[in-house]
Formats: structure tokens, sequence, C-alpha cells
């Protein structure tokens, strides 16, 4: 499958490929593909085709897309104006990782300075 995802996307079959099927493909490491981009794009079709599915299964769904190859402004334009996604906060916390990694900020601790009486 990894090989052809590109192809079998783009059949009716991919859009009726069971939940579990194809969240185990969305998170292999082995697609054959040019762009992330493209599995957000085969994610968007499949969701938009089965409209049943839970928020806890897009969840799992989302948090095997890594995220964190799509530039800022691709999840700006693109998975942050999915309507499914924008309105589901654990989703939305995925994305502001995704966006955080492109910061390369470490990680900041506070800071206590001493009140002197």
């Amino acid at each position: 499958m990894d090989r052809y995802f590109f192809d079998v996307i783009d059949t009716p079959y991919w859009l009726k490929c069971p939940a579990e099927l194809t969240c185990s493909i969305l998170q292999s490491v082995n697609l054959y593909i040019e762009s992330e981009t493209l599995v957000w794009s085969a994610f968007k079709r499949w969701l938009e085709a089965n409209p049943s599915i839970n928020d806890d299964q897009i969840f799992k769904m989302v948090s095997e897309i890594r995220l964190h190859l799509f530039s800022p402004q691709f999840i700006r334009d693109e998975v942050l104006t999915f309507g499914r996604i924008a309105s589901n906060i654990r989703i939305r916390n995925l994305i502001d990782e995704a966006i955080l990694s492109h910061c390369n900020i470490e990680e900041v601790r506070p800071v206590l300075i001493p009140v002197s009486n």
C-alpha cells in the first residue's frame, strides 16, 4: 500500500475505506509521497465522504498525520479552515504543537525572582 498510496487515494475505494484501515494507512512512515500535504488532502477527502465519523476517531487520525511537516501557511490556510478540525480543541492542541515546532523554541521555564522585603 505504501508504494501505491498516490494511486489508491484517487479511487472510490479510498472513500469507502473503514476508519481503522484509514488510520493505519495515515500513520505509515513509508508512504511514497512528495509531501505530507498529500496525506492531508487524502484525509480531508475521506472525512468529507464519511461524515458520521466521531470526534475521537478524527482526533486519532489527525494525530497520525505529521502536522509538523506542514508549513505554518499551509496549517493556517488549509488545516485551520477545515470545519471539523477547527472546532475540535484536542485537534487544535495538536496544531499548536505543530506550529510551535517551526519556532525552534526550547522549553521555556519561568524564572522566579526572589522578592526582597
